[in-house]
């Protein structure tokens, strides 16, 4: 009885006894035996490679409409089998798994085939990074880095638009057809995702796709974003700062002619409405193709528009102040009557004269004729001070349609582009 139960206890601990680190540079030693970290690890060297990817993404560091660049950081997974790697875990006291540097086994060569990286290109991974190895063969690498690639943007929509943006990988070093990628999944793993406060992702997508060269295809690795933009600060600090310059345009025509300050007031505008437009400009790309910002056209067009309503402004009081004297042309005369909505103008009361003595009754007749006379020609009489009142009308209702019509066109365009 004794004995089963030492029996029992010497199988126990042999069966849980942990590897050693003896067991782990056996292994080491017997892998890396007339190892040649140059050849890809398949014995039949006429078939590919098939890399199993994943990317796991963590933040977007800079999306430069201008430069058109799109730096993002995240990591790899990587699996592939490396049929020289295969071992018994029995042979070697349980040892299931074991890691090598990357300098002495064959790792891929991958590029970052759109950079947009001022410095040297680099292939993915680092010298210091381990490998691991399963007792299958499957080898698993994690390289993770800064990738910072070219994104042409489609600002046609800025500051509501939605840009798509893609990072190609592809195997450097290698004849067509050697490596094959294979995603895990459709989409990159945002589980560690840390929010932008700018860009929002909508989409992502892990593809791959087939370049022909020559006899054979050629295979890339195209990771997708797709990112909206946060437009809330944009709508706070310049589409409504926009609209609030082009209602402030229509006031120039309810100051006093006598004031002064409407010139002033105009080129004020009219110089706030450029600079919006300037900062618009340094944000976005210096091209004219595809298409340029509807918001810059439109600020283009509030300028032009701003330019008019300095011209009104100019041409209101040279009317307001031209002389008496001068004859108004009777043209001027009938639009400004229709304008102010009546038949005359100016109406100058004359007071009758009172009855002194019936004896004087037709003097007092004759002199009320002689009023009735001056009172009717005074009522067709229209002053250039009329005029200019009148104009001020005209260009306020012109101002309110020009820029009601440019917040609108814009706004359809944005709906319906």
């Amino acid at each position: 009885m004794d004995r089963r139960i030492i029996l029992f206890f010497y199988l126990f601990v042999r069966v849980c006894q942990p590897y050693t680190l003896n067991d782990t540079d056996t292994l080491r030693a017997d892998l890396l035996d007339n190892y040649n970290s140059d050849t890809r690890g398949n014995m039949d060297q006429t078939r590919p490679t098939n890399l199993r990817v994943q990317f796991f993404f963590y933040n977007i560091n800079e999306f430069d409409e201008v430069l058109g660049i799109f730096s993002v950081t995240g990591f790899f997974y990587f699996y592939w089998t490396d049929e020289r790697m295969i071992w018994d875990p029995q042979r070697y006291n349980g040892t299931t798994k074991i890691t090598f540097p990357a300098t002495k086994i064959w790792t891929p060569t991958i590029l970052l085939g759109n950079s947009n990286d001022e410095s040297e290109i680099q292939s993915l991974g680092y010298d210091w990074l381990n490998v691991r190895f399963d007792a299958n063969g499957t080898a698993s690498w994690s390289p993770g880095a800064m990738f910072k690639s070219f994104c042409k943007p489609d600002v046609i929509e800025y500051p509501y638009d939605t840009q798509i943006c893609s990072l190609n990988f592809i195997p450097w070093g290698h004849d067509p057809g050697e490596i094959r990628f294979t995603p895990l999944s459709q989409h990159v793993n945002m589980d560690l995702y840390m929010e932008s406060g700018l860009w929002e992702i909508i989409n992502t997508s892990v593809t791959t796709m087939e370049v022909p060269i020559e006899a054979d295809t050629f295979q890339l690795l195209v990771l997708s974003f797709s990112l909206k933009r946060r437009a809330l600060f944009y709508l706070m600090n310049m589409i409504l700062p926009i609209a609030v310059m082009g209602g402030l345009n229509l006031f120039v025509f309810i100051l006093p002619h006598e004031s002064g300050e409407r010139i002033g007031y105009s080129i004020t505008l009219l110089l706030a409405i450029c600079v919006y437009l300037t900062i618009a400009s340094d944000n976005l790309p210096q091209s004219s193709f595809p298409s340029v910002s509807l918001l810059c056209a439109k600020l283009f067009f509030d300028m032009i528009i701003s330019s008019f309503v300095l011209l009104f402004t100019i041409l209101g009081l040279r009317c307001y102040h031209t002389d008496s004297a001068v004859r108004v042309p009777s043209c001027l005369v009938l639009l400004t009557k229709c304008v102010l909505c009546k038949c005359c103008i100016t109406r100058e009361r004359v007071e009758e004269p009172s009855v002194v003595e019936h004896e004087h009754e037709k003097e007092r007749n004759n002199t009320s004729n002689r009023n009735q006379t001056d009172i009717n020609k005074n009522e067709r009489r229209v002053t250039w001070t009329d005029v200019g009142k009148a104009s001020d009308v005209v260009f306020f209702c012109i101002t309110f349609l020009a820029f009601t019509s440019s917040h609108l066109t814009y706004y359809l365009f944005l709906k319906f582009t």
